[in-house]
């Protein structure tokens, strides 16, 4: 505000003023996305080469966080793929609960189908969001345990193999 005049008349003051409005963006957001893994790499033995063998099972926990999913139901929020297959070795994925770490009314995961399922070369949804309301309906921010494991679908020759691992999260 400025003064732009001043005028006495009997020990009263008149001023003339002018003002300017500004529309002030407090806090800005930006969007953000995230996944990381506090496992690192891992290996799976089989104790037996025959058909039907499973190997033991190993748990990775992922730490996923972001602020501008959809409120609409969102299939494959995790999935999951392999770069190559290996002969005679079907990788499966099991999704534990997930576990909100942010402010309640936060996005929370459901795994896409329950038990084991096999994950290939294409992306393999392993967990999917619900329909969500209310000031945080937008915001992930959790941990979601899934084991892995191998099952041999034949016969195996002795041997270290080995494939990579890529587990996505998306918000559209």
């Amino acid at each position: 505000m400025s003064v732009l005049g001043l005028t006495l008349f009997g020990g009263l003051a008149w001023a003339d003023s002018a003002e300017v409005n500004h529309a002030v963006a407090v806090v800005v957001v930006q969007p953000g996305i995230s996944i990381t893994e506090e496992t690192g790499d891992f290996t799976l033995t089989f104790d037996n080469y025959t058909a039907g063998t499973q190997s033991d099972t190993r748990q990775v926990q992922y730490r996923i966080k972001g602020n501008s999913f959809p409120t609409s139901a969102l299939d494959g929020v995790v999935s999951a793929k392999l770069s190559q297959t290996i002969d005679g070795v079907e990788l499966q994925a099991d999704v534990g609960s997930y576990d909100n770490l942010g402010s309640e009314g936060n996005i929370q995961l459901e795994e896409t189908q329950s038990g084991f399922h096999a994950v290939g070369t294409a992306l393999t949804s392993l967990a999917d969001k619900r329909v969500t309301t209310g000031s945080q309906a937008r915001v992930l921010n959790g941990r979601l345990p899934i084991d892995w494991r191998a099952q041999a679908i034949e016969d195996l020759s002795a041997g270290n193999y080995t494939t990579t691992l890529t587990v996505t999260v998306k918000d559209g």
